[in-house]
């Protein structure tokens, strides 16, 4: 008898609620294989599958997605982003050169594509498609943040002078907008050498994104206070095993713009790493954890639905996910920068897995954070004071897994990297079980995409002006310091 496709759906939905990703995944599968007409319903199916990881299956739907209606653009314009955060990048900027033809009056258009050629480092390019964006929207704020991302201004430019007159015509525009259009304008000023001006651009840009994406420490603080009181070799000999051996995937982790784009970009060079990014696959294989707590972990080992399993299913989920985003050659660098918190689950779930936990300066880190307009996720640095608490917490995290994993966990200094790489990235490399290779020291001749903020500075040689750059704004880091330095809760 056929199956009802929307009650696939409904069965896809139902497993999706109930954390139960490998079931919803093989609902998922199921109706892309059979490809019933479920009209716009396609959409649904899509995010879902994406939503898990599902990048065959994601991708097939939004196909039929936007084959119901290819005069779409929005329908388009989401496959092309999935398209480019899955690293499928030849056939993302077919697609984005397609939209920019098709559609030339519309800036999203030229934004895809210029967004996409920037990641790819095509720089001149890209320019030209995000100037082109903004020439047809001129308050792009998106288009703005790109494109000061991939250039220095000078006082004369006259990018500046359009981009100044665009801030007052923002006025209407929501929260986000306005806040994303201050952070380019604090790039573009912090170039020129306003430094006042710079900052107080920079601070203003953050409050009002921090309007609309507030953070709380509630869960790191819970997290904490039962990692360090619970979560010992006591507490993993209490979990059954996992049987899962890979050591395909090697871990950098650290606070954003700590220097873990640069320990990828390093290894990305190396001839056997195939690929690299910040992944993000581990959370959807570990969906059934509603947290990464111990007490969350020992109810799931003790769940007789998952028959005493439950790690190394994790375990083969998370090297599932790895090959539908990489393929399924050679190791892969997962520098997903929440994983730094869920050390622990991930040592047990894998292993064999190694971690690289990337160090630097706080100053340093907190004001490249201060001024970088996170996508999502960082919640935390639209305040001085909540960053210098996240950067304790986050201190406190790795003395934690430093004393639990001590053979596993390799902590490298990014000052110590970046004034003796010929030390450094040998070490690197042999921690990941990797032979030393010459062409590492070229890591930004390395052709590849790169989505973080990072992007322009790994395509680079080494260098260290801005390891101290910071210190021109250190007196008005004062929140932060006052936050990080404080002792107790």
């Amino acid at each position: 008898m056929t199956q009802d496709p929307r009650s696939q759906v409904r069965r896809a939905l139902a497993a999706f609620e109930a954390r139960d990703r490998d079931l919803a995944a093989e609902h998922l599968r199921h109706l892309v294989l059979a490809k019933p007409d479920l009209g716009p319903t396609w959409g649904p199916v899509a995010r879902m599958a994406k939503s898990i990881g599902e990048v065959s299956t994601a991708l097939t739907a939004y196909h039929l997605f936007t084959e119901i209606d290819p005069d779409d653009r929005e329908r388009r314009l989401e496959l092309g982003d999935t398209l480019a955060g899955t690293g499928r990048m030849t056939e993302a900027i077919d697609l984005a050169h397609s939209l920019a033809r098709r559609w030339p009056s519309h800036p999203a258009t030229h934004h895809f594509l210029g967004n996409t050629l920037a990641q790819l480092g095509e720089t001149s390019e890209a320019l030209e498609s995000l100037r082109t964006a903004i020439r047809l929207y001129p308050i792009a704020a998106d288009s703005w943040l790109t494109l000061t991302s991939l250039k220095r201004f000078t006082a004369d430019d006259p990018d500046l002078a359009l981009l100044l007159s665009a801030i007052p015509k923002a006025a209407g525009e929501d929260n986000l907008a306005r806040g994303t259009l201050l952070y380019a304008l604090g790039k573009a000023l912090d170039d020129v050498g306003d430094d006042d001006r710079a900052f107080k651009t920079y601070a203003e840009g953050a409050r009002l994104i921090g309007l609309e994406r507030p953070f709380s420490h509630a869960d790191n603080d819970a997290l904490l206070a039962e990692t360090t009181a619970r979560f010992d070799r006591d507490f993993l000999r209490s979990l059954s095993a996992s049987s899962v051996t890979s050591e395909r995937a090697i871990f950098v982790v650290g606070l954003p713009r700590s220097g873990t784009t640069l320990v990828e970009q390093i290894f990305a060079a190396h001839s056997a790493v195939s690929d690299g990014a910040e992944a993000g696959v581990f959370r959807h294989a570990a969906m059934a954890l509603p947290n990464f707590r111990p007490s969350s972990m020992t109810a799931l080992d003790q769940d007789p639905r998952w028959g005493g399993d439950a790690w190394s299913r994790i375990g083969q989920s998370y090297l599932h996910l790895l090959n539908e985003r990489f393929g399924e050659k050679g190791r892969l660098i997962d520098k997903t920068l929440t994983h730094a918190k869920w050390i622990g689950p991930i040592a047990h779930i894998l292993p064999n897995a190694r971690f690289i936990w990337m160090r630097r300066n706080p100053g340093a880190v907190a004001w490249s954070c201060f001024k970088t307009r996170f996508a999502t996720g960082i919640e935390w640095s639209w305040s001085l004071e909540a960053m210098g608490r996240h950067f304790r917490f986050m201190d406190q995290m790795h003395a934690h897994w430093s004393r639990e994993f001590p053979d596993r966990m390799l902590t490298v200094d990014y000052e110590n990297l970046v004034a003796e790489p010929d030390k450094w990235i040998p070490r690197i490399l042999e921690h990941a079980d990797l032979n030393d290779e010459p062409q590492t020291r070229s890591f930004h001749e390395v052709k590849r995409s790169v989505r973080t903020a990072s992007s322009s500075q790994v395509r680079q040689p080494l260098y260290n002006r801005s390891v101290d750059g910071w210190r021109e704004y250190e007196q008005r880091l004062a929140p932060f310091f006052e936050a990080y330095d404080q002792t107790g809760q």
